[in-house]
């Protein structure tokens, strides 16, 4: 039920310690459970737009208000708006979908120096990407980062998904 070999598993390829690891059905139910925790009728979420129609609907479920904050045109990450972000929680899906880009770890640490809340770094289609921000992880304690296997190990149908992060972090959720 704990999951110890697949978390341990995770925990080597990342180079991390296996409480960092916390294994869900899909990411998609780590998502949730974010929502759940880090969200509320008093505490928003933000997404950065267009990105994953699923975080919304997390948001309606907890009552919670969604502060949406649009992509630049060039689809470029607009930091200072994402670092001003009222929200407890913001979620943004890096690589992008639908755009495909993919945010520099520069970038991020920029807006994890200055976001109040947790920062989830939705990694469904990381391993297609030129990096991902686990690298970030040390630095940042209130940085998550979900990955999936339903899509470059073609593994959907199993729903396993898993998010990275301090091992605080991982104990709340």
């Amino acid at each position: 039920p704990t999951g110890n070999p697949l978390r341990k598993a995770l925990a080597e390829l990342h180079s991390l310690h296996p409480d960092q690891v916390i294994l869900g059905n899909g990411s998609d139910d780590l998502l949730n459970l974010c929502a759940r925790c880090f969200s509320g009728p008093e505490q928003a979420i933000g997404v950065a737009t267009p990105g994953y129609s699923l975080y919304p609907v997390l948001a309606s479920l907890q009552g919670a208000p969604v502060v949406e904050v649009p992509f630049e045109p060039d689809f470029s990450l607009p930091a200072d708006a994402i670092a001003a972000c009222p929200a407890n929680l913001f979620y943004l899906t890096t690589p992008n979908a639908p755009s495909g880009v993919c945010f520099p770890n520069e970038t991020l640490a920029s807006v994890l120096q200055r976001f109040p809340g947790l920062f989830v770094a939705d990694e469904a289609y990381a391993d297609f990407a030129p990096h991902d921000a686990t690298p970030l992880l040390a630095a940042h304690p209130r940085l998550l980062v979900t990955r999936t296997l339903s899509k470059s190990y073609s593994l959907a149908g199993l729903r396993i998904g898993y998010a990275l992060g301090s091992p605080e972090l991982i104990a709340i959720l």
